[in-house]
């Protein structure tokens, strides 16, 4: 059986091997890929990096089987908004690869070294699932980034309104001044409306990449002010105190969970130095828990009884503003 595995993980990871040689070969010595570099040196030097980027990102597309596969998924829309969320230049296809191939070695691996079914399953789930969570990890910090930077880019926004620009002309304003990431999401709304996209779909397609309420709250306010009419530079200026009012309450709030934090931190720790001042006074008081099997169950209902409490506790000191 374990020659049988051992057989099936190098037949599986020499042909992801081979596939990802086959579609860098491809990306790199095909003829679209040489005709487009050849349209690119000859384009006016005056066109800006992010069109170029727009460009450079539909040539690079690679496993095109794949891809075609991924579409089947009935989570596929929200899989291949996760690379642009997390702003990671690649594809969905891409990271779906990486994930595959992740799997494939940490099997191949865990069979070799091991051979514990449970050590090569845990291995293996861990490194299919490690590109996501890496993905997941640099979507939750940019969205973080995106919300401190916000209410600066709204006080461009409404300043650029009062002072008589259209519209379009503030959100071009933030894409020029603001940094990455409000500046480069909102570059990309002002190229779309340029390309010919309507403002109200340029800015749903903003929302849609960044799932945020107060940019919700935003895109809603500018959409009805261009159907409806009214001042649209006062309540950008709300929408901005409002934000900074609640970073305001939001600091407050740390500094009141901040003792339950220490505690429930303190209650984690105090089994782990229990169990290592008694292993250091008495080793031989302690060895039946790892070596007896009534031990063994006990440690394992432990360690799911400290993860509960965990959760439990995290919600407790959890306040959502």
């Amino acid at each position: 059986m374990l020659n049988v595995l051992l057989s099936l993980g190098v037949f599986t990871s020499i042909l992801l091997f081979m596939e990802a040689a086959q579609a860098a070969l491809t990306s790199v010595l095909s003829p679209d890929r040489q005709r487009f570099r050849r349209r690119l040196r000859s384009a006016n030097a005056q066109e800006n990096e992010s069109s170029l980027l727009l460009v450079k990102k539909t040539l690079l597309m690679n496993f095109p089987w794949l891809n075609d596969l991924m579409e089947r998924i009935p989570l596929f829309s929200l899989l291949q908004l996760l690379p642009d969320q997390a702003g990671l230049q690649m594809s969905a296809g891409k990271l779906l690869s990486l994930s595959l191939s992740f799997g494939a070695a940490g099997f191949l691996a865990s069979l070799i070294m091991s051979g514990s079914a449970l050590v090569t399953c845990c291995v293996t789930v861990g490194g299919l699932l490690a590109p996501f969570l890496y993905a997941l990890k640099k979507r939750r910090k940019r969205f973080q980034k995106f919300e401190r930077q916000f209410p600066d880019a709204m006080d461009l926004v409404a300043r650029s309104l009062r002072a008589g620009h259209p519209f379009l002309a503030g959100l071009r304003i933030v894409s020029e001044e603001m940094e990455a990431p409000v500046g480069t999401e909102f570059r990309k709304v002002v190229e779309e409306v340029t390309f010919g996209i309507e403002t109200e779909t340029a800015l749903k397609s903003l929302v849609t990449r960044i799932n945020l309420m107060d940019l919700k709250f935003f895109v809603t306010a500018a959409i009805i002010q261009r159907e409806t009419g009214g001042n649209l530079a006062e309540i950008v200026e709300a929408i901005s105190e409002v934000i900074r009012q609640r970073f305001a309450m939001q600091s407050r709030t740390r500094s009141l969970t901040a003792e339950g934090k220490l505690s429930a931190g303190i209650l984690l720790s105090m089994p782990f130095v229990m169990l290592l001042a008694l292993y250091a006074v008495n080793p031989n008081y302690i060895k039946p828990l790892f070596v007896d099997p009534t031990g063994i169950h006990m440690l394992q209902w432990g360690a799911l009884l400290m993860i509960v409490g965990a959760l439990v506790m995290k919600q407790l000191i959890k306040i959502k503003i």
